[in-house]
């Protein structure tokens, strides 16, 4: 009989704590777009090395969108989209509902581009030159925000290293 009390004890308590976790997906929702988000970015940095050209990343915070592009440095519009690793186009990651992307500081055209070294700049930059490489890119942060959950993700100044 006491077992029976502890059981149903156990089971009270597990269902209190663990049973709503199971109904809110929203939290889950969040991990999965920051991976995503995180693995976009590295994806724009490795194909501007391999292609060696300049890739852009437009980071919406409106609407949590994030896009992959090349494009004409004059207007930021996308002349071609990057492929997938799948070979899909466009290479375009959506926020679930509830989830929210911010971006610290702010871009110009929420859009930065990484050369074919590697490293990132602001739309607002002037296109790198072997003998010119000025950059006014700083420490980039992406704020990925559910309900509960806030998760960061840094692109570095320097090397565009995305962590």
């Amino acid at each position: 009989m006491v077992e029976l009390v502890i059981t149903i004890l156990i089971v009270g308590v597990l269902a209190v704590a663990v049973v709503p976790r199971f109904f809110s997906s929203n939290v889950f929702e969040a991990r999965g777009y920051y991976d995503y988000v995180m693995s976009t970015l590295r994806y724009a940095q490795k194909t501007a090395i391999a292609q060696r050209r300049l890739v852009y990343a437009k980071l919406n915070s409106a609407n949590g969108q994030v896009s992959l592009c090349f494009a004409n440095h004059a207007t930021v519009a996308c002349s071609s989209d990057v492929k997938k690793p799948t070979g899909e186009t466009p290479y375009v990651v959506n926020a679930p509902s509830g989830v929210t992307l911010s971006l610290s500081p702010s871009l110009p055209d929420n859009t930065l581009f990484f050369d074919a070294r590697g490293r990132p700049y602001l739309s607002s930059d002037i296109v790198p030159t072997e003998s010119s490489s000025t950059s006014n890119f700083s420490t980039l942060t992406v704020t990925i925000t559910a309900s509960e959950d806030t998760r960061t993700i840094t692109v570095e100044k320097e090397s565009g290293y995305v962590r």
